[in-house]
């Protein structure tokens, strides 16, 4: 019998169903989601308009 580990998760589902074939590995290789959403990883500080933002502004694309 196959099983499915979720990701983040301390159990697995079984997998039953005919044609489920192994990943290669206990943990085996996931894909993401679609992108949904993009968030700051480094938050804009004040600024005057047009003047540069001292430090630098990160955002990072996530999934669901």
């Amino acid at each position: 019998m196959r099983s499915i580990r979720l990701r983040h998760t301390l159990w697995t589902l079984p997998a039953l169903a005919a044609g489920i074939v192994g990943c290669g590995g206990e943990t085996g290789p996931t894909q993401p989601a679609a992108p949904t959403k993009l968030v700051f990883t480094v938050q804009p500080t004040n600024a005057t308009a047009g003047v540069a933002i001292a430090s630098a502004v990160q955002v990072a694309i996530q999934d669901a």
